[in-house]
Protein backbone atom coordinates (compact mmCIF):
# COMPACT_ATOMS: atom_id res chain seq x y z
CA UNK A 1 0.00 0.00 0.00
CA UNK A 2 1.42 3.37 -1.02
CA UNK A 3 1.43 6.20 1.50
CA UNK A 4 -0.23 9.40 0.37
CA UNK A 5 2.17 12.35 0.39
CA UNK A 6 1.36 14.87 3.09
CA UNK A 7 0.56 18.42 1.98
CA UNK A 8 1.66 21.29 4.20
CA UNK A 9 -1.01 23.38 5.89
CA UNK A 10 -0.54 26.93 7.10
CA UNK A 11 -1.92 29.33 9.67
CA UNK A 12 -1.66 33.07 9.02
CA UNK A 13 -1.29 35.70 11.72
CA UNK A 14 -1.12 39.46 11.21
CA UNK A 15 -0.44 42.32 13.65
CA UNK A 16 0.51 46.00 13.48
CA UNK A 17 4.26 46.66 13.54
CA UNK A 18 5.30 48.26 15.81
CA UNK A 19 2.30 47.47 18.01
CA UNK A 20 -0.22 50.22 18.79
CA UNK A 21 1.77 53.11 17.27
CA UNK A 22 -0.73 55.45 15.56
CA UNK A 23 0.08 57.06 12.23
CA UNK A 24 0.29 60.87 12.25
CA UNK A 25 -1.87 62.63 9.64
CA UNK A 26 -1.49 66.32 8.86
CA UNK A 27 -4.55 66.75 6.59
CA UNK A 28 -2.07 67.83 3.95
CA UNK A 29 -2.82 67.00 0.33
CA UNK A 30 -0.26 64.54 -1.00
CA UNK A 31 1.10 63.49 2.40
CA UNK A 32 2.34 59.91 2.29
CA UNK A 33 2.66 57.55 5.22
CA UNK A 34 3.60 53.94 5.86
CA UNK A 35 1.38 51.53 7.73
CA UNK A 36 3.35 48.41 8.63
CA UNK A 37 2.10 44.95 9.58
CA UNK A 38 3.92 41.82 10.72
CA UNK A 39 2.78 38.69 8.86
CA UNK A 40 3.61 35.29 10.37
CA UNK A 41 3.00 32.05 8.48
CA UNK A 42 3.13 28.94 10.68
CA UNK A 43 3.49 25.45 9.22
CA UNK A 44 2.20 22.91 11.79
CA UNK A 45 2.71 20.03 9.35
CA UNK A 46 5.49 17.45 9.36
CA UNK A 47 6.62 18.45 5.89
CA UNK A 48 7.88 21.72 4.45
CA UNK A 49 5.85 23.59 1.89
CA UNK A 50 5.33 26.96 0.26
CA UNK A 51 2.10 28.97 0.02
CA UNK A 52 0.80 29.63 -3.48
CA UNK A 53 -0.22 33.27 -2.99
CA UNK A 54 -0.29 36.06 -0.42
CA UNK A 55 -3.11 38.59 -0.80
CA UNK A 56 -3.45 41.96 0.89
CA UNK A 57 -6.73 43.90 1.02
CA UNK A 58 -5.96 47.27 2.64
CA UNK A 59 -8.88 49.54 3.48
CA UNK A 60 -8.79 53.22 2.59
CA UNK A 61 -10.20 55.69 5.15
CA UNK A 62 -11.99 58.76 3.70
CA UNK A 63 -9.54 61.05 1.94
CA UNK A 64 -6.86 58.38 1.30
CA UNK A 65 -5.68 56.09 -1.47
CA UNK A 66 -3.14 53.25 -1.47
CA UNK A 67 -0.02 53.87 -3.56
CA UNK A 68 1.82 50.59 -3.03
CA UNK A 69 2.09 47.43 -0.94
CA UNK A 70 5.50 45.81 -0.41
CA UNK A 71 6.47 42.58 1.34
CA UNK A 72 9.82 42.80 3.17
CA UNK A 73 11.80 39.90 4.71
CA UNK A 74 11.81 39.66 8.51
CA UNK A 75 13.17 37.26 11.10
CA UNK A 76 15.54 34.29 10.84
CA UNK A 77 13.21 32.40 8.45
CA UNK A 78 11.81 35.09 6.15
CA UNK A 79 8.82 34.46 3.92
CA UNK A 80 10.58 36.36 1.11
CA UNK A 81 14.30 36.76 0.48
CA UNK A 82 14.11 40.36 -0.75
CA UNK A 83 11.61 43.22 -0.86
CA UNK A 84 8.77 42.35 -3.24
CA UNK A 85 6.20 44.87 -4.48
CA UNK A 86 2.76 43.33 -4.75
CA UNK A 87 0.62 43.48 -7.90
CA UNK A 88 -2.66 45.36 -7.73
CA UNK A 89 -6.00 44.23 -9.12
CA UNK A 90 -8.81 46.57 -8.03
CA UNK A 91 -8.55 46.59 -4.21
CA UNK A 92 -6.55 43.36 -3.91
CA UNK A 93 -2.75 43.19 -3.93
CA UNK A 94 -1.08 39.83 -4.60
CA UNK A 95 2.32 38.15 -4.43
CA UNK A 96 2.63 34.77 -6.16
CA UNK A 97 4.43 31.51 -5.42
CA UNK A 98 7.74 32.27 -7.15
CA UNK A 99 8.50 34.94 -4.54
CA UNK A 100 7.23 33.02 -1.49
CA UNK A 101 9.75 30.80 0.27
CA UNK A 102 8.99 27.31 1.66
CA UNK A 103 8.14 27.25 5.35
CA UNK A 104 9.98 24.47 7.21
CA UNK A 105 7.88 21.87 9.01
CA UNK A 106 6.86 22.96 12.49
CA UNK A 107 8.29 26.46 12.03
CA UNK A 108 7.11 30.01 11.36
CA UNK A 109 8.23 32.31 8.57
CA UNK A 110 7.82 36.07 8.85
CA UNK A 111 7.59 39.15 6.68
CA UNK A 112 6.60 42.76 7.04
CA UNK A 113 3.91 44.21 4.83
CA UNK A 114 4.38 47.93 4.17
CA UNK A 115 1.31 49.76 2.86
CA UNK A 116 1.93 53.29 1.56
CA UNK A 117 -1.12 55.52 1.93
CA UNK A 118 -1.49 58.98 0.39
CA UNK A 119 -3.85 61.82 1.32
CA UNK A 120 -5.99 62.78 -1.69
CA UNK A 121 -8.73 64.89 -0.05
CA UNK A 122 -7.76 66.56 3.25
CA UNK A 123 -11.27 68.01 3.69
CA UNK A 124 -12.80 64.61 4.52
CA UNK A 125 -9.99 63.24 6.69
CA UNK A 126 -11.31 62.89 10.25
CA UNK A 127 -10.22 61.34 13.53
CA UNK A 128 -13.35 59.22 13.93
CA UNK A 129 -12.71 57.38 10.66
CA UNK A 130 -9.02 56.99 11.53
CA UNK A 131 -9.65 55.24 14.85
CA UNK A 132 -9.67 51.43 14.74
CA UNK A 133 -12.80 49.75 16.05
CA UNK A 134 -12.49 45.98 16.36
CA UNK A 135 -13.24 44.20 13.10
CA UNK A 136 -14.84 47.25 11.46
CA UNK A 137 -12.97 47.51 8.15
CA UNK A 138 -14.20 51.09 7.63
CA UNK A 139 -12.26 52.40 10.64
CA UNK A 140 -8.54 53.11 10.75
CA UNK A 141 -5.94 51.67 8.40
CA UNK A 142 -7.57 48.24 8.42
CA UNK A 143 -5.76 45.55 6.47
CA UNK A 144 -6.99 42.04 5.75
CA UNK A 145 -4.56 39.35 4.57
CA UNK A 146 -5.23 36.01 2.90
CA UNK A 147 -2.79 33.16 2.39
CA UNK A 148 -3.62 30.64 -0.36
CA UNK A 149 -2.15 27.13 -0.33
CA UNK A 150 -2.89 23.55 -1.30
CA UNK A 151 -6.11 22.90 -3.16
CA UNK A 152 -8.16 26.09 -2.76
CA UNK A 153 -7.28 26.48 0.92
CA UNK A 154 -6.90 29.88 2.56
CA UNK A 155 -6.03 31.31 5.93
CA UNK A 156 -7.16 34.83 6.83
CA UNK A 157 -6.00 37.38 9.37
CA UNK A 158 -6.61 41.11 9.79
CA UNK A 159 -4.94 43.96 11.64
CA UNK A 160 -5.62 47.66 12.08
CA UNK A 161 -3.48 50.73 12.77
CA UNK A 162 -5.14 53.92 14.00
CA UNK A 163 -4.34 57.41 12.80
CA UNK A 164 -4.09 60.72 14.65
CA UNK A 165 -4.53 64.11 13.04
CA UNK A 166 -2.25 66.99 13.92
CA UNK A 167 -3.36 70.59 13.43
CA UNK A 168 -4.33 73.86 15.08
CA UNK A 169 -6.48 76.94 14.61
CA UNK A 170 -5.67 80.57 15.36
CA UNK A 171 -7.84 83.48 16.42
CA UNK A 172 -6.43 87.00 16.31
CA UNK A 173 -7.98 89.74 18.43
CA UNK A 174 -7.33 93.47 18.39
CA UNK A 175 -8.27 95.21 21.64
CA UNK A 176 -10.18 92.07 22.61
CA UNK A 177 -12.27 92.00 19.41
CA UNK A 178 -12.23 89.10 16.94
CA UNK A 179 -12.53 91.51 14.02
CA UNK A 180 -12.31 89.30 10.93
CA UNK A 181 -13.94 91.78 8.55
CA UNK A 182 -14.07 95.51 7.94
CA UNK A 183 -17.61 95.67 9.30
CA UNK A 184 -16.37 94.10 12.55
CA UNK A 185 -13.37 96.43 12.90
CA UNK A 186 -12.08 96.94 16.43
CA UNK A 187 -12.24 100.55 17.63
CA UNK A 188 -8.98 102.19 18.72
CA UNK A 189 -9.46 105.54 20.43
CA UNK A 190 -7.50 108.55 19.21
CA UNK A 191 -4.70 109.29 21.65
CA UNK A 192 -4.21 105.70 22.84
CA UNK A 193 -0.50 105.01 23.19
CA UNK A 194 -0.77 101.27 22.53
CA UNK A 195 -3.42 98.66 21.84
CA UNK A 196 -3.31 94.92 22.64
CA UNK A 197 -3.01 92.23 19.96
CA UNK A 198 -3.82 88.68 21.06
CA UNK A 199 -3.20 85.34 19.33
CA UNK A 200 -5.10 82.25 20.49
CA UNK A 201 -3.63 79.03 19.06
CA UNK A 202 -5.77 75.94 19.77
CA UNK A 203 -4.73 72.33 19.18
CA UNK A 204 -7.57 70.97 17.02
CA UNK A 205 -5.90 67.63 16.30
CA UNK A 206 -5.19 64.51 18.33
CA UNK A 207 -1.39 64.72 18.31
CA UNK A 208 0.50 67.26 20.47
CA UNK A 209 1.67 70.59 19.02
CA UNK A 210 5.30 71.18 19.98
CA UNK A 211 6.04 74.64 18.53
CA UNK A 212 4.53 77.38 16.36
CA UNK A 213 5.87 80.26 14.29
CA UNK A 214 4.00 83.57 14.34
CA UNK A 215 4.21 85.97 11.39
CA UNK A 216 1.88 88.99 11.41
CA UNK A 217 1.57 91.01 8.19
CA UNK A 218 -0.26 94.12 7.10
CA UNK A 219 -2.99 93.61 4.51
CA UNK A 220 -3.80 95.93 1.66
CA UNK A 221 -7.31 97.09 2.61
CA UNK A 222 -8.33 97.21 -1.06
CA UNK A 223 -6.86 93.95 -2.38
CA UNK A 224 -6.34 91.91 0.79
CA UNK A 225 -2.79 91.08 -0.29
CA UNK A 226 -0.20 90.72 2.52
CA UNK A 227 2.54 93.31 2.81
CA UNK A 228 5.09 94.37 5.41
CA UNK A 229 5.45 92.39 8.63
CA UNK A 230 4.33 93.79 11.97
CA UNK A 231 7.22 93.95 14.46
CA UNK A 232 6.04 91.60 17.23
CA UNK A 233 7.81 92.84 20.36
CA UNK A 234 7.31 92.11 24.04
CA UNK A 235 5.24 89.00 23.37
CA UNK A 236 4.07 87.08 26.45
CA UNK A 237 2.13 83.81 26.63
CA UNK A 238 -0.03 82.02 29.19
CA UNK A 239 2.30 79.00 29.40
CA UNK A 240 6.01 78.55 30.06
CA UNK A 241 7.85 78.59 26.75
CA UNK A 242 11.01 79.35 24.84
CA UNK A 243 10.85 82.19 22.30
CA UNK A 244 13.18 82.52 19.33
CA UNK A 245 13.32 85.46 16.94
CA UNK A 246 12.83 84.43 13.30
CA UNK A 247 12.56 86.38 10.07
CA UNK A 248 9.56 88.71 10.37
CA UNK A 249 8.24 87.00 13.48
CA UNK A 250 8.83 84.79 16.48
CA UNK A 251 8.84 81.04 17.20
CA UNK A 252 7.16 79.89 20.40
CA UNK A 253 7.99 76.47 21.86
CA UNK A 254 5.81 75.62 24.88
CA UNK A 255 7.65 73.86 27.68
CA UNK A 256 4.81 71.32 27.67
CA UNK A 257 3.45 70.57 24.17
CA UNK A 258 -0.15 71.59 23.56
CA UNK A 259 -2.46 68.64 24.10
CA UNK A 260 -5.74 68.13 22.24
CA UNK A 261 -8.12 71.03 22.93
CA UNK A 262 -5.54 73.17 24.75
CA UNK A 263 -5.04 76.82 23.75
CA UNK A 264 -1.85 78.86 23.83
CA UNK A 265 -2.68 82.56 24.32
CA UNK A 266 0.00 85.12 23.47
CA UNK A 267 -0.29 88.91 23.59
CA UNK A 268 1.74 92.04 22.89
CA UNK A 269 1.01 95.76 22.94
CA UNK A 270 1.26 97.34 19.51
CA UNK A 271 2.19 101.02 19.24
CA UNK A 272 -0.51 103.40 18.05
CA UNK A 273 1.85 104.42 15.25
CA UNK A 274 0.74 101.25 13.44
CA UNK A 275 -2.71 102.77 13.08
CA UNK A 276 -3.75 105.20 10.32
CA UNK A 277 -5.44 108.53 10.93
CA UNK A 278 -8.80 108.41 12.68
CA UNK A 279 -11.67 107.34 10.48
CA UNK A 280 -9.35 105.16 8.38
CA UNK A 281 -8.96 101.41 8.56
CA UNK A 282 -6.07 99.08 9.27
CA UNK A 283 -5.97 95.37 8.38
CA UNK A 284 -3.44 92.65 9.09
CA UNK A 285 -3.24 88.86 9.19
CA UNK A 286 -1.57 86.44 11.55
CA UNK A 287 -0.06 83.35 9.95
CA UNK A 288 0.84 80.50 12.29
CA UNK A 289 2.99 77.72 10.86
CA UNK A 290 4.68 74.61 12.17
CA UNK A 291 6.38 71.48 10.92
CA UNK A 292 5.64 68.09 12.42
CA UNK A 293 8.18 65.34 11.95
CA UNK A 294 6.27 62.03 12.12
CA UNK A 295 7.87 58.89 13.60
CA UNK A 296 10.58 57.50 11.33
CA UNK A 297 8.71 54.24 10.79
CA UNK A 298 5.78 55.92 9.09
CA UNK A 299 7.77 58.05 6.62
CA UNK A 300 7.25 56.57 3.15
CA UNK A 301 10.55 57.85 1.74
CA UNK A 302 13.49 59.81 3.09
CA UNK A 303 12.83 62.65 0.65
CA UNK A 304 9.24 63.12 1.84
CA UNK A 305 8.96 66.49 3.62
CA UNK A 306 7.74 66.90 7.21
CA UNK A 307 4.05 67.60 7.72
CA UNK A 308 3.52 71.33 7.13
CA UNK A 309 0.84 72.97 9.28
CA UNK A 310 -0.65 76.43 8.77
CA UNK A 311 -3.51 78.55 10.11
CA UNK A 312 -4.34 82.18 9.33
CA UNK A 313 -6.75 84.78 10.71
CA UNK A 314 -7.22 88.40 9.59
CA UNK A 315 -8.05 91.32 11.86
CA UNK A 316 -9.37 94.83 11.20
CA UNK A 317 -9.23 98.01 13.25
CA UNK A 318 -10.27 101.64 12.89
CA UNK A 319 -9.09 104.69 14.81
CA UNK A 320 -11.85 106.95 16.13
CA UNK A 321 -11.79 110.24 18.08
CA UNK A 322 -12.32 110.22 21.83
CA UNK A 323 -15.30 112.54 21.55
CA UNK A 324 -18.01 112.39 18.93
CA UNK A 325 -16.48 113.11 15.57
CA UNK A 326 -16.55 112.09 11.94
CA UNK A 327 -18.03 108.65 11.31
CA UNK A 328 -15.69 106.08 9.76
CA UNK A 329 -15.99 105.45 6.05
CA UNK A 330 -17.79 102.14 6.70
CA UNK A 331 -19.66 101.30 9.85
CA UNK A 332 -17.51 99.00 11.95
CA UNK A 333 -19.15 97.21 14.85
CA UNK A 334 -16.48 98.31 17.32
CA UNK A 335 -16.32 101.88 16.07
CA UNK A 336 -20.08 102.30 16.01
CA UNK A 337 -20.31 101.17 19.61
CA UNK A 338 -17.89 103.85 20.76
CA UNK A 339 -19.62 106.56 18.74
CA UNK A 340 -23.04 105.62 20.12
CA UNK A 341 -21.57 105.67 23.60
CA UNK A 342 -20.29 109.19 22.96
CA UNK A 343 -23.70 110.31 21.76
CA UNK A 344 -25.30 108.76 24.83
CA UNK A 345 -22.93 110.63 27.13
CA UNK A 346 -23.74 113.92 25.39
CA UNK A 347 -27.48 113.16 25.61
CA UNK A 348 -27.31 112.38 29.32
CA UNK A 349 -25.42 115.62 29.88
CA UNK A 350 -28.07 117.63 28.03
CA UNK A 351 -30.90 116.06 30.06
CA UNK A 352 -29.06 116.77 33.28
CA UNK A 353 -28.60 120.44 32.37
CA UNK A 354 -32.30 120.76 31.49
CA UNK A 355 -33.36 119.35 34.85
CA UNK A 356 -30.96 121.69 36.64
CA UNK A 357 -32.48 124.73 34.92
CA UNK A 358 -36.00 123.58 35.84
CA UNK A 359 -35.20 123.29 39.54
CA UNK A 360 -33.59 126.71 39.88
Amino acid sequence: MQNKAQVANFALSKNPSPPAQPRIVGKQNGQRLNSEYLVEVTNPSTTAGAPTELRELPSTPPGFTVDSVTVVPDGPTPLVTSAQEMTRSNNTWTLGAPALQPVPAGQTSRAKVVVVYRVTDPTVVNDQALTCSGSDATKGFYNNAQLAFGSNKTSDSAACVSGLTVGFSVTKKIAGTDANTKDQAAAILEGAGTFPITYEIKNTGKAPVTSVRLNDQRLNISTGQPGAALPITGLTCNAANRMTAITDGVEVTPQTPLATGQTLICQWNAPASLMPNYGDYHADRIQVTSQYAPPAGQVAASQDPPIALQAVDPAWAVRIPVAVGTLPKSGGRGATGYLLLGLAVVGIGAISLTRTHRTT
